[in-house]
């Protein structure tokens, strides 16, 4: 059995493309992604949005500044933070969210 940790999330089936087997070469670690691909994502998929959002007067007008500031601070790790918290908030055991998270166990509880 290998030590590496599995994949939570891989892809099953890959583009014969150049550009997509480029894409989702193995880097030399042997891992299919590079650490920042999810951060990548979420940075496009926002960009994306907002030309969205700017082609779109009306669909812009009905967004508040609040929800436009919390837009452009999205962030992978806001994800990440995002599910420490609700599963915490949902009583998943410590243990199990600093491992999914790939936390050291912390002998401090974790709190709201």
């Amino acid at each position: 059995m290998s030590s590496q940790p599995a994949c939570l999330v891989a892809r099953s089936w890959i583009p014969a493309t150049d550009t997509a087997q480029k894409r989702h070469a193995a880097q030399a670690d042997g891992a299919p992604y590079t650490p920042d691909a999810l951060g990548r994502l979420v940075r496009m998929a926002v960009q994306r949005l907002v030309l969205d959002l700017r082609s779109d007067a009306a669909a812009l007008a009905e967004i508040s500044t609040e929800a436009l500031v919390q837009l452009f601070n999205t962030s992978a790790h806001a994800f990440r933070r995002t599910f420490g918290m609700r599963a915490v908030a949902r009583e998943m055991p410590t243990d199990v969210v600093q491992a999914i998270l790939g936390h050291a166990p912390s002998r401090e509880p974790l709190s709201m």
